[in-house]
Parts: structure tokens; C-alpha cells; sequence
């Protein structure tokens, strides 16, 4: 009898655990989605069944203010700062950043602004909520928000804020490639940004020929050089390394499939001119003699 006991206390423990599981599951699903009317009312049961739960608690103040009730909100939500006491750091500075929202939403711009530093300094990254959030629109033209915006930009976004990574932004644009010193069009050339900033993208398209082809332009952060790595329509690839920028122009150097040498320089002749030059080898231990002699002229706008 006592076995049987025992073995029905275990099965109602086991069943409770399991029930309580189920609803914690319904619940976080209903906050995720944006239910927050039908999450609020199973977080208030969790709260009673386990009181110390700071993510519960975090969350069941996050539904209130989302459902319309700040202060009630701010309570929960500063109650399970108390309980959180930084275990887990992320949920510090998400609180801290809740809280920002909701005291923005209440026109108190400074204690607004103080809890969103509190949270960046913290770790927070939440970069599309400082461009989107609509319950930041009290505090988005402050000085002091545009601060942290940029603060997070160069966290995430490094290369856009290297000096080195822009060395050869003149290049960027669309463009119109002559030979050097002639008149006839021989091809079109259109230079990107990409990746935050962090490689420069040429594509090139040929007017004399069927030849296009790409090209991927980084500075190695690495090696303390730039990069170029060209791939083209005639299965023509070639690595060009040890990239400096020196008096506007960049030269890089290079060892083709032959294992000869050579030189490939953008010389910036001004904002709307860049000359590309190369030099290369006909024999090994030769002079370096000139490959080809491009000038891009910018597009400009009609």
C-alpha cells in the first residue's frame, strides 16, 4: 500500500511538472507572436506557481506594457531586474532596453535615454529596433540617441568606420572605361560597396568582346594590405596582394599562372577619374613593360 502510495505521488508530481512545462510552453508561444492579451493571462499563473522566475517575470511585464499598462509594466520589469540580479547579462540589458521604450512612450526622454545607454553599455545590439522601433520616436532626433545609434553602427558595422577599409572608395561608382588617352568606349565597369563596407565589388562587362568578369576587393586587416581576387567569363582568374595606397593610387602586385611578375595601379586622378595601369613580365627577371591602360570616366547623373 505504501508503494502504491509512493508510486501515485510520484505520477502526480510527474504530471504537475509536465502540465507546468506545457503552459510555460503556450505562453513563451503566445508571446512570441504577439498574443499578448492571452500570454499575460498564463504568465500571471506561473508567477503565483514559481514568484522567482526573473524571465517570467521580465515577460509577464513586457505583455503588460505592450497590452497598455506601462506602469504595471515597469513594475514586473524592474522587479525582475531585482530577481535577475545579472546572472544572465542579456536579460539585464533587454530589460534595460524595455524600459527605455516604455519611458520613451511616456514623453520622459532623459530617463528614457539614461536606461537605453545603461543597456548599449551593457551589450545591447538591438540596432533595427534604434531604426524602426516606433516607441522610440520620442527620443529617435536627440543627440544623445544618434550617439548610441552610431555607437552600435561601429560595433556592428566596423569596416564602414576603418579608415583603411575606405582607402579605395574612389573607385566606387559606375563608369565608362576608355584606353587611356583615346576616345572609343571599350567597356563598363560598376564598383560597389558590399558587406557593410567590408569588400568592394567590381563587375566588369567588355564592349569588344564577350569578356565580363568580377572582382572582390578587401583590406586584410590580417596582413595590413590590400587584396584583389578577379574571376573571369574565360575562366581567367588572378590574385593580386600587398595592396598600399600611396599619393592616390593604389598598386597592388601580382604572380600569374606563368609565375611572372606584375604590377596593377588605380591611380585616382580626381573625383570622376581613376586610371587603371598594369605592368607585367614577358620573361622571368624581365623588365616589368605595360600590360594595358584603362581610364574610367564616372557616369553623372542627366
Amino acid at each position: 500500500m505504501q508503494k502504491t502510495r509512493l508510486v501515485l505521488l510520484i505520477s502526480l508530481l510527474f504530471s504537475s511538472l509536465v502540465f507546468a512545462q506545457e503552459k510555460r510552453a503556450l505562453a513563451d508561444s503566445l508571446y512570441y507572436t504577439d498574443h499578448f492579451e492571452e500570454a499575460k493571462a498564463l504568465y500571471s499563473e506561473l508567477i503565483e506557481e514559481d514568484p522567482s522566475n526573473a524571465l517570467v517575470t521580465y515577460r509577464y511585464g513586457y505583455v503588460h506594457y505592450r497590452t497598455g499598462e506601462l506602469e504595471k509594466g515597469i513594475e514586473l520589469i524592474k522587479k525582475s531586474l531585482e530577481l535577475n540580479q545579472d546572472k544572465v547579462p542579456a536579460l539585464t540589458y533587454t530589460a534595460w532596453s524595455r524600459l527605455a521604450k516604455i519611458y520613451s512612450l511616456k514623453g520622459e526622454k532623459e530617463t528614457a535615454l539614461n536606461w537605453l545607454e545603461k543597456a548599449v553599455d551593457k551589450g545591447y545590439k538591438g540596432l533595427k529596433e534604434f531604426e524602426e522601433e516606433p516607441h522610440f520616436a520620442n527620443i529617435r532626433q536627440t543627440e544623445k540617441f544618434l550617439q548610441l545609434k552610431e555607437k552600435l553602427e561601429k560595433q556592428a558595422y566596423p569596416c564602414k568606420y576603418d579608415p583603411k577599409f575606405r582607402e579605395l572608395d574612389y573607385w566606387i561608382g559606375e563608369w565608362d572605361v576608355y584606353p587611356t588617352g583615346g576616345a572609343n568606349l571599350v567597356g563598363f565597369s560598376k564598383i560597389e560597396s558590399v558587406s557593410q563596407g567590408c569588400a568592394i565589388l567590381e563587375n566588369w562587362t567588355s564592349l569588344i568582346n564577350t569578356h565580363e568578369g568580377k572582382s572582390l576587393n578587401y583590406y586584410n586587416s590580417e596582413k595590413g594590405y590590400w587584396e584583389q581576387h578577379w574571376q573571369g567569363s574565360l575562366d581567367d582568374r588572378q590574385t593580386f596582394s600587398k595592396g598600399i595606397l600611396k599619393e592616390n593610387a593604389m598598386r597592388f602586385e601580382f604572380i600569374d599562372k606563368e609565375g611572372l611578375k606584375g604590377t596593377l595601379t588605380f591611380f585616382k586622378l580626381d573625383d570622376n577619374t581613376v586610371r587603371q595601369y598594369s605592368e607585367t613580365q614577358k620573361e622571368a627577371n624581365g623588365d616589368l613593360l605595360p600590360a594595358y591602360d584603362l581610364t574610367y570616366k564616372r557616369k553623372l547623373p542627366n
